[in-house]
């Protein structure tokens, strides 16, 4: 499952993460690591057309940090720099051809870093935004380097407000 190379394998594999996440609640934590290892490797990869596979993952991340957000902290910079990736990819992608799944892709990926940024909330103010420059290699693609460079001064202004619609 975790290097998965047939596109349709997947899909298959991505629609049930999420009812594993939910079925095991709090008890990930202990599969986590592997858990996360898989789901940012399906989102790091093209999925089609229709993204399937990356929008299911996206849900699942979602519920898992809503879920074992007390552990998430420590794997906050790696979530934090597959997502930014992924909206990287995404931008550019809707700017050469806009498309349903792109739009849905990039509206997930922007519902997962509130999630993060509320489970790990002090993390998102260390983090510099160096750091997730040398994580993306985007320093010299100056275009997508400004895009991150928008990110974090738009994590850095969240407030409380922010989240209001949150589940707890």
């Amino acid at each position: 499952m975790e290097h998965e190379q047939m596109l349709d394998h997947r899909k298959i594999y991505s629609r049930h993460i999420l009812s594993y996440i939910d079925k095991l609640g709090i008890t990930v934590i202990r599969h986590i690591k592997h858990t996360l290892q898989v789901l940012l490797e399906y989102i790091i990869i093209d999925s089609g057309p229709d993204e399937t596979a990356r929008k299911n993952c996206l849900s699942a991340l979602k519920k898992l940090i809503t879920v074992a957000w007390p552990r998430i902290d420590s794997h906050c910079e790696d979530i934090l720099k597959t997502l930014l990736r992924l909206l990287c990819d995404v931008t550019v992608d809707l700017q050469n051809s806009p498309n349903k799944a792109k739009e849905d892709l990039l509206e997930l990926t922007v519902d997962c870093l509130h999630y993060l940024k509320r489970a790990c909330s002090w993390k998102f103010k260390v983090a510099g935004h160096r750091q997730i420059l040398k994580g993306l290699n985007l320093e010299t693609n100056k275009k997508l380097g400004r895009l991150v460079l928008i990110v974090f001064n738009f994590l850095s202004n969240w407030t409380l407000d922010t989240f209001r619609g949150f589940a707890t």
